[in-house]
């Protein structure tokens, strides 16, 4: 079975460098054939399947609906001004799970045209984050500006805006409308 698997692989990746001449060709994939219908040891299957597991992450990130999740989650988490609050391992967690209820119904229309929809995702993603940061621009702003005019010129606006992000943020229920948002962009 696995010899079934490889030898496709290997077939398809081995042949440009095979030259075109059919009498040359013919011997070579006779030999690769026989090669391929050994039974491999426990070892190397476990490095061909170690290795093909590693593009499990690149396959998530590149036609998920991961993409667009994550950067909104990063986008928003920075705009709160608490770049380390919620951390990485919570919203990559977030992330995966979002796409994968996200994801369900297109996933069979995602392999026509990988990298477009990697690149739909991308400006989707930065149009969602910067809806996202203008209010919390409009806070720092205004309360930059309300220190100034009170003469606090050393006290540093994220001390006194901070709270109020935060504090805005958990009014509004704001994860809920990030994930509804977030969802609601991939339902039809």
């Amino acid at each position: 079975m696995f010899a079934n698997f490889l030898k496709p692989a290997l077939v398809l990746g081995l042949l440009p460098l095979i030259s075109s001449d059919a009498s040359a060709a013919s011997p070579a994939l006779d030999a690769m054939g026989q090669a391929l219908d050994q039974d491999y040891s426990p070892v190397i299957r476990a490095f061909v399947l170690l290795s093909l597991l590693s593009f499990l992450p690149v396959m998530l990130i590149g036609v998920t609906a991961f993409t667009r999740i994550i950067i909104v989650l990063a986008l928003l988490r920075h705009a709160l001004g608490i770049p380390q609050t919620p951390p990485n391992s919570v919203l990559v967690t977030l992330a995966v799970f979002l796409s994968l209820f996200a994801m369900a119904p297109v996933l069979n229309e995602i392999n026509h045209l990988i990298p477009a929809f990697l690149l739909s995702e991308l400006k989707t993603a930065f149009q969602i984050g910067f809806v996202i940061f203008l209010p919390f621009l409009l806070i720092d702003l205004v309360v930059a500006a309300s220190l100034m005019s009170l003469g606090m010129i050393m006290v540093p606006p994220t001390t006194v805006s901070l709270p109020l992000k935060i504090l805005l943020f958990i009014l509004i229920d704001g994860w809920v409308l990030i994930a509804q948002s977030l969802l609601s962009s991939y339902m039809v």
